[in-house]
């Protein structure tokens, strides 16, 4: 890759609808409250702020899924992220058109109706500079997680992935940083062996020391696992990760791990 992204892990209230008095009758009528205050917290909760009250977005999206049920459990954590869906579809030809004439920010891919999630994002970036993309994955072999990366999606998520982290990574893609989390994380990196495939002086700078370190952390383990492992203490461990850290320039270890599986350091 010729420039480096970084890359980082990933009670509702309720609200009276309006009331429509036309004919005399008291209808409830089925349409956005345009704010929402949780905690003190001012967020967008619809389409369109009311007339005369700019509008605090933060971006706008598309949803492609065959399923509306995901497809509204998307929806509904953009809302809370103060993100305008302006489209969502079935069927990833109808998805693309609206993501482009809408000029979204953002598109979130899960599973679509007529072609393989890997076809919808080889479409956006084949054209010009198009939206973000956060790819909701289900059962997807490694060789197509690295395809995935290769297209430089912006997110891989898990299809069952929960409303928290999803939202997380909303904003952290908005933030112009790349996610993948944890369980993909550890697909990717396989399962690697602790010992160093390259001498002291190679893979990034790494030292063989450091290498055993970050193999264990692509396997999953704790720093005091990692700590029993090597028969060193918790503090070394902690050590190394901050040299691995400054060495990849990642900012945690789902970044490092992923800095390294860039440089090859895990395949």
């Amino acid at each position: 890759m010729t420039s480096h992204t970084r890359w980082v892990h990933a009670s509702d209230a309720s609200e009276s609808a309006p009331v429509d008095r036309r004919g005399g009758d008291r209808r409830r009528v089925a349409v956005g409250v345009p704010f929402e205050r949780r905690t003190g917290d001012r967020r967008m909760a619809s389409r369109m702020a009311p007339p005369g009250q700019a509008a605090d977005l933060r971006g706008t999206a598309v949803v492609i899924d065959e399923w509306p049920l995901v497809r509204a459990g998307v929806a509904q954590v953009l809302q809370e992220q103060g993100i305008r869906l302006v489209g969502e579809a079935a069927a990833a030809a109808e998805g693309l058109h609206l993501a482009r004439t809408e000029r979204a920010s953002i598109l979130i891919v899960g599973t679509p109706g007529d072609c393989s999630l890997i076809e919808v994002i080889r479409s956006v970036r084949q054209g010009p500079r198009g939206p973000r993309v956060i790819a909701l994955l289900t059962r997807t072999p490694s060789s197509e997680l690295r395809e995935l990366l290769t297209l430089e999606t912006d997110a891989l998520l898990l299809r069952s992935v929960g409303q928290s982290e999803l939202g997380a990574a909303v904003g952290r893609v908005l933030a112009g940083e790349r996610v993948v989390t944890g369980p993909l994380l550890s697909l990717l990196a396989g399962a690697p062996s602790p010992t160093p495939a390259v001498d002291a002086d190679g893979g990034g700078g790494l030292t063989s020391k450091e290498r055993l370190v970050l193999a264990r952390l692509a396997q999953g383990s704790s720093n005091k696992e990692i700590a029993s492992a090597l028969h060193v203490s918790a503090a070394t461990v902690k050590t190394h990760l901050s040299h691995i850290y400054a060495k990849l320039d990642a900012s945690g270890r789902h970044d490092a791990l992923a800095r390294a599986m860039e440089l090859g350091l895990l395949t």
